[in-house]
């Protein structure tokens, strides 16, 4: 740990985390009392976060990664067994009772949009963690927004939840609490009204390729719902899969991709935490990556969807001759 820590302080650290205590062989019975600290009134530790980082760092350092993601999970499942059970029963409201507790209690400055289906979207404008490790002159910042990720996993394990984080500047991210998503969906335009539970946002993309006519879309960008939901059609020159090339992913938007008049082969790869370390381009939102990826093929009247932030997707290749002037669709939607 580092030096500006006492002995005093590394030891109440590690007593205050379950997660760690279990690591050390303490049973699990112990926290079966735990209640999470809402009404808790007291100060925080004096140091808390560069002692939270201090763990992390020095778990990372001396076990590995893999050590510190076991912590997490034990602290999302169970130091936060509360928010976890009713996540997992399909009740958000204490993970978003959580966030606002924790960020009223330390002066955040931030914004919670809540869906009546109980999904949000927490905007972090500057994260109190980030704020008081830069005036304490402490670096490593960037790995409490990894652990903040992991640890999000872990709470939201085994529910039909899950929370996606873009990091928008180095004391801000945007935090997307949603319905679970697959990383890539293959199917027939005709049948796509099965995945219209997905969201609201899917419900009216695949409403649409389901009534429209895109043959007769002119090229470029036709809005369906603003910026919710809008189709870009055009005319890539196909080249073959074995060229390879580098693949894309996305972070807000699902990328659905519809052959209008030819065949398409598509490279799929689903993104591990390498990959969504990787420098981002929040404005355009993509990120662009070497991968080896799994082709499939489509056609006029079927689709591929690919879901942020994990559908990794290699588009506009062809697996023979391509179709003479291929004409395509990409609708975007948002999640």
């Amino acid at each position: 740990m580092n030096d500006h820590l006492g002995e005093t302080d590394r030891r109440r650290f590690l007593k205050s985390s379950a997660a760690f205590a279990a690591l050390l062989g303490v049973p699990a019975e112990a926290f079966a009392d735990i209640n999470l600290r809402y009404a808790c009134k007291g100060e925080l530790h004096k140091d808390f976060h560069a002692s939270i980082l201090d763990g992390i760092n020095y778990m990372l350092d001396n076990y590995g990664e893999d050590s510190i993601r076991r912590i997490l999970f034990s602290t999302g499942t169970k130091v936060y067994r509360q928010m976890h059970e009713k996540l997992v029963a399909g009740d958000t409201s204490e993970l978003i009772e959580w966030w606002r507790y924790y960020m009223g209690r330390e002066g955040g400055r931030y914004s919670i949009d809540e869906n009546a289906d109980g999904t949000a979207v927490f905007t972090v404008c500057e994260c109190p963690a980030r704020r008081h490790l830069a005036k304490r002159g402490i670096a490593g910042g960037e790995r409490t927004c990894w652990a903040t990720r992991v640890l999000n996993d872990a709470i939201c394990s085994d529910s039909p939840y899950e929370i996606v984080t873009d990091r928008t500047g180095d004391s801000s991210c945007r935090q997307v609490l949603r319905r679970r998503l697959p990383d890539c969906l293959v199917g027939r335009i005709s049948e796509s009204a099965k995945y219209d539970s997905l969201g609201k946002n899917l419900k009216t993309a695949f409403g649409f390729l389901r009534g429209a006519d895109l043959a007769a879309l002119p090229n470029g960008r036709t809005e369906v719902d603003g910026e919710k939901v809008y189709v870009n059609v055009m005319t890539p020159k196909l080249k073959p899969f074995e060229q390879g090339g580098r693949a894309e992913a996305h972070r807000r938007y699902v990328d659905i991709h519809v052959p209008i008049n030819g065949r398409e082969t598509i490279g799929h790869f689903k993104l591990t935490d390498k990959e969504l370390e990787l420098p981002f381009n929040s404005k355009d939102d993509y990120v662009l990556f070497e991968a080896k990826t799994s082709p499939m093929e489509i056609g006029p009247g079927e689709f591929a969807a690919f879901f942020p932030p994990y559908g990794g997707h290699m588009p506009n290749r062809c697996a023979g001759t391509p179709a003479e002037n291929y004409r395509k669709a990409v609708v975007k939607v948002l999640v």
